[in-house]
């Protein structure tokens, strides 16, 4: 419940700021279906992040849980207009993130050594 009171805060001011100063209209939609569109994004978003991350909820799966909407959004709405940028932005994420992935799945976890301690 605290995971989704704070999603819910979260995207409460990230949307007045969103609105404020990135929101643009669907193409071929009006203003309304476009505010749809946004939250329906939202609750999908936290239904998938409440199901993926049952166990491992903390401040960063509840930041990237309120952030994603917005930016697939952005996407849809810009890809029209400039779609050349888009392409760009989405390949350099997707190499970033397959290198980062990569280098945190290489890296050798170090053994702890647990020492017994015996009670008498």
């Amino acid at each position: 419940m605290e995971f989704i009171i704070s999603v819910a805060g979260e995207f409460v001011i990230g949307f007045i700021w969103y609105k404020n100063l990135l929101f643009r209209v669907l193409p071929h939609h009006d203003f309304y279906e476009s505010l749809k569109t946004l939250f329906v994004l939202s609750v999908v978003s936290m239904m998938v992040y409440l199901i993926l991350f049952r166990r491992w909820k903390n401040g960063w799966t509840a930041s990237s849980c309120f952030v994603m909407p917005f930016g697939i959004y952005t996407v849809i709405t810009y890809a029209v207009t400039s779609p050349t940028f888009i392409r760009i932005v989405t390949v350099i994420t997707f190499l970033l993130s397959t290198g980062y992935t990569i280098l945190s799945l290489t890296r050798k976890v170090k053994k702890k050594r647990k020492n017994a301690l015996v009670k008498r």
